[in-house]
């Protein structure tokens, strides 16, 4: 299932979906979402932000800047929005300050994050497509 389509689903349940950086907030009935509905909303939480951030001014510059980078054929590159600004504690991609996370370090931005996904998931689509 898209993940549009399973936004379209919980949208009909009452449940809305909030994109927090590189979380998603669940504001649903009491009750209503179980384990495995969370099971299918933490699997697919990328692709959600992905669909939710398309609209975002923040991460639809970005995803321009990266579409830009894409060949026809050949390696992907590493997709940034604004080349040459990485240093330390910043975005590899745009060179804004990044939040630290108890997960691991973090490379990239939420912002930047999602247009990289966004970049992959169209060249995913028309792989598929070809």
């Amino acid at each position: 299932m898209s993940a549009a389509i399973l936004l379209d689903e919980l949208l009909d349940r009452d449940i809305r979906l909030i994109p927090q950086g590189d979380r998603l907030r669940v504001d649903a009935p009491a009750g209503l979402l179980g384990t495995p509905e969370r099971a299918v909303l933490a699997a697919n939480k990328y692709a959600l932000l992905g669909v939710l951030a398309r609209d975002e001014p923040e991460v639809s510059w970005r995803a321009e800047a990266m579409h830009r980078q894409v060949q026809r054929a050949g390696p992907l590159p590493l997709l940034v929005a604004r080349p040459g600004r990485f240093s330390p504690g910043t975005c590899v991609s745009c060179g804004e300050p990044v939040e630290a996370r108890t997960a691991g370090p973090s490379y990239r931005c939420g912002p930047c994050a999602r247009a990289a996904w966004l970049v992959l998931d169209d060249l995913t689509r028309v792989t598929r497509k070809a």
